[in-house]
């Protein structure tokens, strides 16, 4: 049976969601794997909330042109919907494209699960990344794109799935 742990991870003020998902994927993780070697996770997938940047054309957004439904118009099936009008500080230029629910319930950048074989495995992942020299290494890195007070992490348990006939 796998372990899955479910990381919510929010990009430090200033930097640009774009920025921070490039280094999470292309520099952070690059560490995270040499210093875990075997032990990294068998699947580390990463989940970015979608974001409109008020302050670029839009063609520089990383919102697709062809959305398939206006939010006002699907929260307007829901009664007491809010539709994501309102802002945050740390999203004031990049609001997330909310269907239902506030800017503040998606002011986070990333959902990362990182699944593992079991859990030795992920005892494994862990150990090495706290290793002497390894966790400072994580730490210093992390100050580079993340908001370290603002991350989450859980055990993820049961998954099901629903796939068409």
């Amino acid at each position: 049976m796998t372990y899955t742990t479910l990381v919510y991870l929010s990009r430090k003020q200033g930097m640009t969601p774009e920025a921070f998902r490039d280094y999470y994927s292309f520099s952070h993780l690059q560490l995270i794997r040499e210093l875990t070697g075997p032990a990294f996770p068998r699947l580390h997938r990463q989940h970015y909330i979608q974001r409109t940047n008020t302050n670029d054309n839009p063609a520089s957004n990383n919102a697709p042109n062809d959305q398939p439904i206006d939010a006002k118009d699907y929260a307007a099936t829901m009664p007491s919907a809010n539709q994501g009008r309102d802002t945050t500080s740390r999203n004031a230029t990049t609001p997330a494209n909310v269907l239902l629910g506030t800017q503040a319930d998606f002011d986070y950048d990333c959902i990362a699960t990182l699944e593992f074989d079991s859990v030795d495995g992920f005892k494994a992942f862990f150990e090495a990344i706290k290793k002497p020299g390894n966790w400072e290494k994580v730490i210093a890195d992390e100050e580079n794109f993340l908001d370290r007070s603002k991350t989450l992490t859980a055990v993820l348990g049961d998954v099901v799935e629903l796939r068409p006939l």
